[in-house]
């Protein structure tokens, strides 16, 4: 008997995997330009440019010191590189825009071989802002979504068989309540005492969730219902000194291992959150065990 839920793909249910990188203040110019350039001269399958610019509002002032806005003037904040299949279909996707460097992965095959490739294009950014000194990472994250999709007779979609019934991150009144709801939850969780950068920092572990489920319509009593498992961990460093006005890491005390360990970490979170919310079949279904 097939499973009334299957994965939207064949090995897995990840849509896209993010990884996210924010900074406490925001990248000067001249970063970006420098950390675009490199990764233009360095990565030939980024075949989509985009720049990514803000407005910025020009403030002039009258005789009686008052202001008022003259005009907008567009200015560079950022850009985006995609890497499209033949299809057009976008494959892997860098951003870096003022605060933010976002890898994403649109065609996930395994853990291993995605966190290796990513390493390769946060390293090169970190290699190079390492010449600024005085900026700090406030944050960074890794976010997954995974995905679920039941075509049947209505009556026949048992919504509840995709979840184990016990999980703590979903209300069981919202799994009794049909085909159509959302969950969305947050916490913290402490991490180890001997996680820590360089005996500097301490970490703690954000976890956000969103679940939803939703229909896309019916068609002779038949009706796909689609979940979406939206979850993001990011650890926020604090320092071990508390009258230390500084928040966030110098880019220059992280190196590859310990970035490779704190991903792998959060990886993991998102395996054990996964394993709590779905059924024993679809976890071994999707290689969570």
């Amino acid at each position: 008997m097939n499973p009334l839920f299957q994965p939207i793909n064949d090995a897995h249910s990840i849509v896209e995997l993010v990884f996210v990188i924010n900074f406490s203040s925001d990248l000067r110019k001249e970063d970006i330009l420098g950390i675009k350039k490199i990764f233009n001269e360095k990565y030939e399958k980024f075949n989509k440019d985009n720049p990514v610019y803000k407005l910025e509002h020009k403030v002039k002032f009258d005789d009686e010191d008052t202001a008022s806005i003259d005009s907008k003037k567009a200015t560079l904040s950022g850009f985006e590189l995609e890497s499209l299949n033949e299809r057009g279909e976008i494959n892997w996707g860098l951003s870096l825009s003022e605060n933010k460097l976002l890898v994403h992965c649109l065609n996930y095959s395994n853990w291993i071989s995605t966190l290796n490739e990513t390493i390769m294009y946060i390293n090169d950014a970190f290699e190079f802002l390492k010449k600024h000194n005085a900026l700090l990472i406030s944050n960074f994250g890794l976010k997954y979504l995974d995905r679920f999709v039941h075509s049947g007779i209505m009556k026949d979609s048992k919504l509840v068989s995709l979840f184990n019934i016990e999980n703590k991150f979903i209300a069981k009144n919202i799994l009794d309540s049909g085909n159509v709801w959302h969950s969305n939850s947050g916490w913290f969780e402490d991490m180890p005492e001997d996680f820590t950068i360089e005996d500097s920092y301490i970490l703690k572990c954000l976890h956000q969730l969103g679940v939803d489920s939703k229909s896309n319509g019916e068609s002779k009593d038949l009706e796909e219902i689609v979940v979406s498992i939206d979850h993001g961990s990011f650890l926020i460093p604090k320092r071990l000194v508390e009258d230390d006005s500084k928040y966030g890491i110098e880019v220059g005390y992280l190196n590859v291992d310990y970035i490779n360990k704190c991903f792998n970490l959060l990886h993991e979170k998102n395996k054990i959150v996964l394993k709590d919310i779905l059924s024993d079949d679809m976890s071994k279904r999707i290689n969570l065990y």
